[in-house]
């Protein structure tokens, strides 16, 4: 997986920025606080908020951008003051993450565990409880109707799948909605099933 695209709107001292990263390592150079660490901000946050490799990834980077307590206790506001430069207006983060043949062909094997994983987050838990939900869920009539529905959608998607494939995923962060999300639960499946293969 290669990042080639990232588009950042409205993320801490960011107003807005377009990076295209075509060369096998990219530098980024400027004076200090112009937003060089907030470039790599916006691709953790993306990644930990969308496609989490462990339980608790995205709360972990929460707290270090200040965005919520580490203190159990006050674990459950989220500061989006602490994330925008203008809490009036959503952050947004687009990343085109290239996916190269190997990654492809790997992703086309792993159907029923990306059905899954879209099926965990329809139910929006993705904690250690929600893995006990998630096996409720699975275990009943309706359960299993959603994830055979679930794996004939993702068939049909990965069989549309070039190879190499650029995927694009976007992450939202709604202050006056008090709301986040991903633009393509489908992309940010697939690069969470790549993510823990490593």
């Amino acid at each position: 997986m290669k990042i080639r695209k990232l588009k950042i709107e409205n993320l801490r001292g960011l107003s807005q920025i377009e990076c295209d990263f075509d060369a096998p390592i990219n530098i980024i150079v400027g004076p200090n606080a112009i937003g060089k660490t907030t470039i790599l901000e916006a691709i953790r946050l993306a990644k930990a908020l969308l496609m989490p490799r462990y339980f608790a990834e995205g709360q972990q980077v929460l707290i270090s951008l200040g965005a919520i307590s580490p203190h159990p206790q006050l674990a459950s506001y989220l500061d989006f003051g602490a994330l925008t430069r203008d809490i009036s207006e959503p952050v947004r983060i687009s990343m085109g993450v290239e996916l190269d043949a190997k990654e492809v062909e790997f992703i086309k094997s792993a159907k029923d565990q990306i059905a899954v994983e879209i099926v965990r987050a329809q139910l929006g838990r993705n904690d250690e409880q929600g893995q006990f939900a998630l096996a409720q869920y699975l275990s009943t009539p309706q359960g299993q109707q959603t994830l055979s529905t679930t794996m004939k959608r993702a068939e049909e998607q990965l069989a549309k799948l070039p190879s190499p494939h650029t995927v694009t995923v976007q992450l939202t962060i709604d202050a006056g909605r008090r709301q986040i999300g991903g633009s393509d639960i489908f992309n940010q499946t697939l690069i969470t099933i790549l993510e823990r293969k490593c």
